[in-house]
């Protein structure tokens, strides 16, 4: 594309994103993600969603969590599916207290969803945190 003097746009960038997302390929979603940003094209919400979905389903807390703060930093939406994810990737991970942690500012954000405070409790519970996993339900 470049090559004949076209200049990707925003929509070129998703839907490469997209694309690398659908084959499990998060690496090269993130890499489009951050090319997309060097050169200055505007990132939707939907690119920092795919690549926030992208290294959760690939059980990669760290970098979920690395686009998720980007995301909010820049205050770009974070869809429910998004959160969903990562605390999944989390629960997954044996890592609550991060889930619990993010899923409170996902909260404040108004982007969490019941389904993920519910699958935190369960998660909880399972580990026999019975007082947290009744206050994970109530909030």
């Amino acid at each position: 594309m470049q090559s004949q003097g076209v200049s990707p746009d925003t929509v070129s960038y998703s839907t490469v994103i997209h694309a690398c997302v659908r084959v499990q390929k998060p690496v090269r979603a993130e890499y489009w993600l951050n090319e997309m940003t060097r050169n200055n094209e505007p990132a939707s919400a939907f690119c920092y969603n795919s690549v926030i979905q992208a290294w959760a389903n690939a059980n990669d807390v760290a970098k979920a969590e690395k686009w998720l703060s980007k995301a909010f930093e820049l205050q770009v939406e974070v869809s429910g599916n998004s959160c969903n994810n990562f605390v999944n990737s989390c629960i997954r991970a044996g890592e609550l207290k991060k889930a619990e942690n993010r899923l409170t500012e996902m909260s404040r954000n108004g982007v969490a969803s019941i389904s993920s405070h519910n699958a935190l409790a369960a998660a909880w519970a399972r580990q026999g945190e019975y007082g947290r996993a009744d206050a994970m339900r109530r909030r």
